[in-house]
């Protein structure tokens, strides 16, 4: 049985929250208020989503302030599942 990808947050964020929104990578660094180079790392994923970046991620995306907290969980749980297989 072929398994599904597991998606990257910065996956997640392109396709159900920027492209959706109309929002380029440099207007969504001024919404968070984040330097050009911060939001480069969060969409390459060199960040970890802690609870206070998934709070501002949320508040600037209009979701729940851990809904990215809870992404991540899931996306590591799923990872370290996939490892065991």
């Amino acid at each position: 049985m072929q398994s599904i990808p597991t998606p990257t947050i910065s996956e997640i964020l392109q396709t159900e929250f920027l492209t959706p929104q109309q929002l380029s990578v440099s207007q969504f660094a001024q919404r968070l208020s984040w330097s050009p180079a911060q939001v480069d790392a969060l969409m390459h994923d060199h960040l970890a989503i802690t609870p206070e970046l998934s709070q501002q991620l949320g508040g600037v995306l209009g979701v729940s302030e851990l809904h990215f907290w809870h992404l991540q969980q899931d996306i590591d749980q799923r990872n370290r599942a996939n490892q065991h297989d």
